[in-house]
């Protein structure tokens, strides 16, 4: 048997041995996948041809039946993936979540106490390094290039590298 493919219309029927198996509106992601996983449960094509049919890979249609036969119907609604974007927190909140976070409290606590979620909290955090690391950068007067001559018999300007030995 070989099903048409039908998913591209506005509206669809499927028909199976001349009943109707499947009806749908164009936004009825559910239905759709319920159809399909009772198509191949009823073994009424291989799962090859229901998934061509269907315009999905056989490994979706696997995956579909395990979730109607693990939690019925509800198990084929779509789940959201997460946030789509990222959450922005203000320079306001960046600085007062490094003073909290300064105090000693958790990842959590300082979330809570800020009002954002304990996730933006690192982040936070870490633009905050970044901003004091690129202030840090700025050539300062103890390390310039000229060094007067008592502080050049002192110590040298940058420590000596333990990482690196000749062969």
């Amino acid at each position: 048997m070989q099903l048409r493919p039908w998913w591209g219309t506005a509206t669809g029927s499927g028909l199976f041995r001349g009943r109707l198996a499947y009806s749908r509106d164009a936004e009825d992601v559910v239905n759709r996948r319920f159809a399909a996983a009772t198509l191949a449960d009823l073994k009424a094509a291989t799962p090859g041809t229901i998934a061509a049919g269907f315009g999905v890979a056989v490994v979706t249609l696997w995956r579909w039946r395990l979730q109607l036969a693990a939690a019925g119907v509800a198990g084929l609604i779509p789940e959201s993936m997460g946030p789509k974007g990222s959450s922005r927190v203000s320079a306001e909140g960046k600085d007062r979540i490094v003073s909290v976070r300064a105090s000693g409290l958790s990842l959590r606590a300082v979330g809570t106490a800020v009002g954002v979620s304990e996730f933006s909290v690192p982040g936070a955090l870490k633009v905050a390094d970044e901003q004091g690391a690129r202030e840090a950068k700025t050539p300062s007067p103890a390390l310039s290039a000229t060094p007067d001559s008592a502080e050049s018999n002192s110590e040298p300007l940058l420590p000596e590298c333990r990482c690196y030995r000749p062969r």
